[in-house]
């Protein structure tokens, strides 16, 4: 049972694959805006280095933004296209789960992700060894509003996006289209 999980609403290429919930690979690449040459081929690659055939794919998680619009497209298009033809279970879930940092605390926390023109993304989380559960749903907040109580975490782009992340979200409804329509 191979899960593939996809990511491309950032700056990052992100795909992991995780065989029985174990990995099998994680690429988190900072291409650009190289998505939609480069996703197909990388993650072809990959599985044809890891002996994972595409029949075997049971379950395609991708994110949903927030993020760059064409990025969170190709994403879409891509794993609808790959489940259509593997029969896999396809799942989106809001990509800030993937931002989380790996080592954050066991405790409630909002992310927070330049949104430029001085907002950002909010979405508050709770990363255990069980996965991460979501707390709420994403909103925009402005840069001289209040941030939320609690524990914060502030995303930037050297941090890089987890794909493997995505299959550790818990708690929320699977929604595959764009997290803003």
């Amino acid at each position: 049972m191979i899960t593939l999980a996809l990511d491309t609403s950032t700056t990052f290429l992100a795909i992991a694959a995780l065989r029985n919930g174990k990995p099998v690979f994680a690429i988190a690449d900072d291409i650009g805006r190289q998505h939609g040459e480069l996703l197909l081929p990388t993650l072809q690659r990959n599985l044809a280095q890891h002996n994972v055939e595409p029949s075997d794919i049971t379950r395609i998680i991708t994110g949903i933004g927030p993020g760059s619009y064409t990025g969170v497209k190709i994403a879409l298009a891509t794993a609808k296209g790959i489940a259509a033809g593997s029969d896999a279970e396809l799942f989106g879930y809001t990509s800030l789960a993937g931002l989380l940092p790996s080592v954050t605390p066991d405790v409630p926390l909002t992310l927070l992700v330049d949104a430029g023109r001085g907002r950002f993304y909010a979405q508050r989380f709770h990363r255990s060894d069980e996965g991460i559960t979501v707390l709420s749903e994403p909103w925009r907040i402005a840069a001289d509003e209040a941030p939320p109580a609690g524990e914060l975490v502030y995303w930037d782009a050297s941090m890089g996006v987890r794909a493997a992340q995505l299959a550790q979200v818990r708690g929320v409804t699977s929604r595959i289209f764009p997290y803003y329509l």
